[in-house]
């Protein structure tokens, strides 16, 4: 069955454990010396951003006889999101505005705000330092620090607050939550995760921890979302509090998805199961605790490079 990775980049132990279930990996990438290339079968496609990107996308999973298509970026979430109007395939995002709302920050702190505002970090009536977040930004890239008033005067002079959110800087233990929903948008299951080390926003040592607080919350903030299949939801826990405050979520497997698959949430094998029919017999909270991931990395090489 083929699977078509949308920005799959990176993605190489992910596309692995989709090879191990009988899947031919394709990716639609812009660049085909991605390191996904030495797994995958890649099609050169458009960018985000070009008009014809929704359509072309269309052709492409009609010409290889796509089953299934997963977008890994944010940016293609939105983008994917609005490909069942074009074609029939299984397209794992959820309603395009429910993917609108989680990759516009601003969308996305109004409808925490409107729903669960003790659980989001809003530098609303908060005293400095705060957090500048670019609207539509990823990972941990241009963020900003604003210590006082003297920076948010400097801040003001030079962007826009209108492209920015702003966050209440937090100090203190950070968590990913991987979980699964349902086709009707029901909680399966989730695995929380303290990031120990993180590299360019990608995990590299992690420990899965069993949290109740963080498992309710990730259901709340899902099922009231309308999520669907594997999603990623950050969270922040300040020091000497038991809070936890989501400043997050991603409505795709994220980096870290293969330890949670690994630890036992095999997002890959309730996918089969849910959409393909294919037997499988999940029991929610039987993952592996205190299980950790160390990271490593693996070099890409390519001949005639220009």
């Amino acid at each position: 069955m083929n699977v078509l990775f949308v920005g799959g980049g990176r993605r190489v132990e992910l596309a692995w454990r989709f090879i191990d279930k009988d899947y031919c990996v394709y990716s639609y990438e812009l660049d085909r010396k991605a390191p996904i290339a030495s797994v995958a079968r890649i099609i050169e496609g458009l960018r985000w951003d070009d008009p014809l990107v929704l359509q072309d996308l269309a052709t492409v999973i009609i010409g290889n006889d796509i089953r299934l298509v997963l977008p890994l970026m944010d940016a293609a979430i939105p983008i994917c999101a609005r490909l069942p109007e074009l074609i029939g395939t299984l397209v794992l995002t959820p309603s395009p505005i429910v993917a609108d709302i989680c990759y516009d920050k601003h969308q996305y702190q109004q409808f925490m705000m409107g729903n669960f505002p003790t659980l989001y970090p809003s530098a609303m009536g908060e005293d400095f330092p705060w957090i500048a977040k670019p609207r539509f930004g990823f990972g941990s890239k241009h963020i900003i620090t604003i210590k006082n008033v003297y920076d948010w005067d400097e801040f003001t002079s030079i962007y826009n607050s209108k492209d920015f959110v702003f966050q209440k800087k937090l100090e203190g233990d950070e968590y990913s939550v991987d979980a699964y929903f349902d086709k009707n948008g029901k909680y399966v299951d989730g695995i929380p995760r303290l990031r120990l080390r993180v590299g360019s926003g990608e995990v590299i040592t992690s420990k899965t921890v069993n949290n109740s607080n963080l498992q309710s919350a990730t259901q709340l903030i899902g099922e009231a979302l309308g999520l669907v299949g594997p999603i990623n939801m950050q969270f922040m826990k300040e020091r000497d509090s038991s809070v936890f405050h989501n400043f997050e979520v991603n409505c795709r497997f994220g980096g870290g998805w293969t330890f949670t698959i690994e630890a036992g949430l095999d997002a890959i094998a309730l996918i089969d199961n849910e959409y393909f029919g294919v037997e499988y017999n999940y029991v929610p909270r039987k993952w592996k605790k205190n299980f950790l991931l160390e990271r490593s990395y693996r070099d890409h090489y390519y001949k005639n490079s220009n």
